[in-house]
């Protein structure tokens, strides 16, 4: 001891600096007897092997020390603080316990109900945490703290395993095994857990664990994450600050069949981001059919997604061979033959793509169907957009929008719209269509057919422009969306059908219902047809037909045939940039043979040819003959 002693008749005191093994006090109210002393008011200091660095120091404190016990008990006066230099920590701590032999001082509160502990590194920001006990080994310097419920970090609480932390020399914390971490604080959107976590100061960890991706039908699936740290956001460029986020990084492997959603697995690259509750996916997503007969594959994947949500994006999907995916309806090249796929490959690039579908992609489990559609369609109910609906147990789809029927005519321009069922078991394939064919013709012939088919169909049935479909088929025509809007409407109230003049064709047809004939490699339509407009002028009239669409090894080809009544009818047929027509009406015939042959050839700027002209009775009738023949067959089987 380096003071004074002061002997009385009340007993021993005094006051100085006085040395116990590696502690040192100094008080001026020291009160002592055989093995014991004590000090209302001292300064107490716990230094390392060094006796120039102290492990920790508690300013202003009451003491009691028992030599015989070895034990040292100590009171913090007022809100002084208790420092641990080596460890760069303080705490509120107030009632401290030094087990001399054992080299350890023990800290818990007495008067704070909410002790904490927080870091004086100068690059730890003041990281505070509260704690209900602790222990500082004066050998080891290691300051473990237990009954620490949470940390704050960033924007997230993290809650150790055990409520138990050790705070090493220099501020450094021990890292966390088996943590829980909640992002953000404010609403704590997400929890990783099993969390092996390093603290690294107020606003910096970095972590690796897993995370639970809970889809609609709420079992959990864990994901891992191997990289979770908070990254520091900026809103805009005089923001100084910024905010901190969390971010979760990881890799779902293809063998852990993650389930997005119902009836689709994913594998690839993930991300959490804490304020969004939403995961944001980077991979690929792979079809659970159970239809054997049905190959997909996995497909290019790069969205974020709700995990309460069954919709995700398909934008122009790719396999992993980096091979483009379909969802649709393909022709082969000559011989011609229509499959679909579903989310799979074409069998050859050059094949012809009837129908196809992008946009978002859902699963309905009550149908077990999958559905690819226009966004706007989707969600909006809009009218225009290609649609296609897988359902996994009949294997039957169903596809609305734009068609291309895959032959090529040329200068002839054919544009067809509406929808298509196909049933797997009989390979059929059934269209309900919209189309418009447009070409040249002598506007006397024009006029004359007109005339013929206003005259001849007066009696007959007019087209039920009021369906569900016909305004969706009609929106695949190019027309503006405010026209479309005026057309639809007019419909609804006055049950009309007004042509806009940016859509006049030779003819627009409705009702035309084409089935695909895999023997003849064609579409063949026995039904009556709707012959809506012939140019600018309205006819509206179920028509008597026969229509067929082809491909041969010429290219493609079709034939229709009008029977307006039992005697008139009118005729068409194409190929190779001949379109060949004839009618009952002879005039009809002589307008056309009456244009010079020269002035009946059109040949456009890239080299192509059309041509029209005068087919013969004889091929009208055999097409007719023909197609009632194959109609007589397929009802008398």
């Amino acid at each position: 001891m380096d003071g004074t002693v002061i002997i009385t008749p009340e007993g021993l005191s005094g006051l100085g600096d006085m040395d116990v093994q590696e502690a040192s006090m100094a008080s001026n109210d020291y009160q002592f007897s055989s093995n014991t002393f004590d000090a209302d008011t001292m300064a107490w200091v716990l230094r390392t092997q060094d006796p120039n660095i102290i492990a920790f120091s508690a300013p202003n404190v009451k003491a009691h020390i028992d030599f015989d016990k070895q034990i040292g008990e100590f009171h913090s006066n007022g809100a002084a603080f208790s420092e641990f230099p080596i460890n760069q920590y303080k705490t509120s701590m107030d009632f401290i316990t030094w087990e001399i032999d054992k080299k350890l001082v023990n800290f818990e509160s007495t008067k704070n109900v909410n002790p904490y502990f927080v870091s004086t590194h100068p690059e730890q920001d003041s990281l505070k945490f509260q704690g209900k006990i602790a222990t500082f080994n004066t050998i080891t310097y290691d300051l473990t703290i237990s009954g620490v419920d949470h940390i704050r970090v960033a924007d997230v609480k993290i809650f150790p395993d055990s409520q138990l932390v050790v705070i090493k020399p220099n501020a450094i914390m021990e890292r966390l095994i088996g943590a829980v971490i909640n992002a953000d604080t404010t609403d704590d959107l997400h929890v990783f857990y099993d969390a092996s976590v390093k603290i690294l100061s107020r606003n910096d960890y970095n972590a690796s664990g897993f995370i639970d991706y809970v889809n609609i039908t709420e079992q959990p699936q864990s994901i891992f994450l191997d990289d979770i740290h908070p990254v520091r956001e900026y809103k805009f460029k005089r923001d100084k600050k910024g905010a901190l986020h969390t971010y979760g990084f990881g890799t779902v492997p293809k063998e852990q069949e993650l389930v997005l959603n119902p009836g689709i697995q994913y594998y690839g690259k993930v991300e959490v981001y804490a304020p969004r509750k939403s995961y944001a996916f980077d991979g690929f997503a792979l079809l659970s059919l159970k239809n054997p007969d049905v190959v997909t594959q996995g497909f290019s994947f790069s969205d974020v997604i709700d995990p309460e949500s069954l919709i995700i994006h398909v934008e122009d999907p790719i396999s992993e061979t980096n091979a483009k995916l379909y969802a649709g309806i393909h022709l082969t090249q000559y011989p011609t033959v229509m499959y679909t796929s579903v989310l799979n490959t074409k069998q050859a690039i050059r094949d012809t793509n009837v129908f196809v579908a992008e946009g978002l992609l859902q699963y309905d489990i009550a149908r077990d169907e999958l559905t690819i559609g226009n966004e706007a369609k989707l969600n909006d109910g809009a009218l225009r957009g290609n649609l296609w609906t897988y359902n996994d147990s009949s294997g039957n789809i169903y596809a609305e929008g734009k068609f291309n029927l895959g032959m090529d005519m040329g200068l002839l321009e054919m544009l067809t719209s509406g929808s298509m069922n196909y049933y797997p078991d009989s390979n059929h394939y059934e269209f309900d269509l919209v189309t418009s064919l447009d070409f040249t013709l002598p506007p006397q012939a024009v006029s004359l057919m007109i005339y013929d088919f206003e005259d001849f169909t007066y009696g007959q049935d007019d087209i039920d422009y009021e369906t569900e479909s016909f305004p969706k088929a009609l929106a695949e025509f190019p027309i503006s969306e405010k026209k479309l809007l005026t057309m639809t409407m007019n419909i609804d109230v006055l049950g009309k059908f007004k042509m806009p003049p940016e859509m006049n064709k030779k003819l627009f047809l409705t009702d035309v219902h084409l089935v695909w004939d895999s023997a003849s490699m064609s579409y063949r339509s026995f039904d009556p047809i709707g012959v809506g407009f012939i140019e600018n002028k309205a006819i509206g009239k179920m028509v008597d037909a026969f229509y067929e669409v082809g491909r041969n090894k010429k290219g493609g080809f079709f034939n229709l045939f009008f029977q307006l009544t039992e005697e008139e009818y009118y005729f068409f047929t194409y190929q190779g940039g001949i379109l060949a027509c004839y009618s009952s009406n002879k005039d009809f015939n002589r307008a056309i043979t009456a244009i010079p042959v020269r002035k009946r050839k059109i040949k456009s700027p890239d080299g192509r040819i059309f041509i029209f002209t005068v087919a013969t009775d004889r091929k009208a009738k055999n097409f007719r003959y023909k197609m009632t023949s194959l109609l007589n067959l397929n009802n008398n089987p």
